[in-house]
């Protein structure tokens, strides 16, 4: 029935002998599940050492690139790879913001927007964003694709290790989603330019399907989209920015870069920058840099205990994934800030407590908490009875921490 889809095959699955066993024949279907698995975490692995980009991804594994980009931003340990966070990557970035270019936007950062609702923003700041047809067709395809059989509900089987393991989808849920792909869909309708792909013209077609096949058709036409004179790409991947740069010198920004712009230009405030920046953080997008207003604004956010979203914002801090001098600088000033607080003592005692067990992580403790002593007393200043009570705390938190 299906001669030209390989995906499809056919299994003969016996009833089992025995209540309990496995059915003859199944045995296949999870050796094939345990294979996959295998393929996935290893293709996790090179994404996590910034080899593949997200579309590469997607089409190495056979599954939508919508599906894949949902399941990074949910697990903490893989996450969105946006940025290598340093500052001089964000400097040059902001530089090319700076004559207002025409920004074309690819599929995940759509997402992105849509998912903090920082679309608007954006608008007011540049205009209409560009957008790749094939962009479109990729959303229209994946509506097209949840409206059939997977719109009754479904079973997701998958297997880690020796373990078989299902997750299962109920048909609000696909409902939902389809909601969700056709609002963006209206949006990019009433905010997006289409803009054909005349620099394809210009290459082999042999090679523009090549680089089709391993990247995806959307994301390449979007960086040759972007290669045309006054335009520039917008992608949430790094690994594809990098690829646009070497490849076609196309240089690209991701959404943190254009919310610091636009807060930067008067477009929202500050309350407004530090909202999203949660979300982008507890959507794992790495490195998404923070400072203590949005720290206040985590904790604010999980009434001011240490929960989420504050736990998660707060592990940027650690020692695995910050430089250590900018996150002193960021503690003290969440020290300063929380203090003005109208909280419990107590609230703001546990939240100072989780700070110094992440600040720590993966550093020299003793070490750490010197410097951000030395820190306190010249914030603290006019605060003598603030200093004391902090100062008093890091000493109870290194008698049980530091022997």
């Amino acid at each position: 029935m299906f001669p030209n889809t390989p995906e499809f095959g056919s299994i003969k699955v016996k009833l089992p002998e025995k209540e309990g066993d496995i059915p003859e024949g199944l045995e296949a279907v999870l050796d094939k599940m345990g294979k996959s698995s295998e393929t996935l975490l290893k293709l996790e692995q090179m994404y996590k050492e910034k080899y593949i980009p997200i579309g590469a991804f997607a089409n190495l594994i056979k599954h939508d690139v919508l599906a894949v980009w949902r399941r990074m931003i949910s697990k903490p340990d893989l996450g969105l790879r946006c940025c290598y966070g340093e500052p001089e990557e964000r400097v040059y970035a902001t530089s090319l913001l700076e004559n207002k270019p025409k920004l074309i936007i690819d599929i995940i950062s759509l997402m992105t927007l849509h998912g903090i609702q920082a679309g608007d923003f954006v608008l007011k700041a540049f205009g209409k964003l560009g957008v790749a047809q094939s962009t479109i067709d990729l959303l229209k395809q994946r509506i097209d694709e949840e409206k059939g059989i997977r719109l009754r509900g479904f079973i997701m089987l998958g297997k880690e290790g020796t373990q078989l393991t299902g997750h299962e989808i109920r048909t609000e849920e696909v409902r939902d989603y389809i909601e969700y792909l056709e609002d963006i869909i209206r949006w990019i309708e009433n905010n997006c330019e289409v803009i054909p792909c005349n620099a394809a013209l210009n290459m082999k077609a042999a090679w523009k399907r090549r680089l089709d096949e391993i990247f995806g058709r959307p994301f390449i036409d979007t960086i040759l989209i972007a290669s045309e004179p006054g335009n520039i790409l917008y992608s949430d991947d790094e690994r594809l920015r990098a690829f646009s740069k070497s490849e076609f010198n196309v240089d690209g920004v991701w959404t943190q870069i254009i919310l610091m712009h636009c807060l930067k230009n008067n477009i929202f405030e500050k309350v407004k920058y530090n909202e999203m920046v949660v979300k982008l953080v507890c959507s794992h997008y790495y490195h998404t840099s923070v400072d203590a207003d949005v720290l206040i604004e985590s904790a604010r956010q999980a009434k001011w205990t240490p929960s989420q979203p504050y736990t998660t914002v707060l592990q940027i801090l650690s020692g695995n994934k910050s430089e250590e001098s900018s996150v002193l600088g960021v503690a003290t000033e969440f020290l300063f800030q929380l203090w003005k607080q109208p909280i419990l003592s107590e609230q703001r005692n546990y939240l100072i407590l989780s700070l110094l067990d992440t600040i720590t992580v993966s550093r020299i403790s003793r070490r750490v908490l010197e410097k951000l002593i030395s820190n306190i007393k010249r914030r603290f200043i006019l605060l003598p009875l603030a200093e004391r009570e902090i100062l008093s705390l890091i000493e109870i938190w290194e008698k049980i921490h530091i022997t």
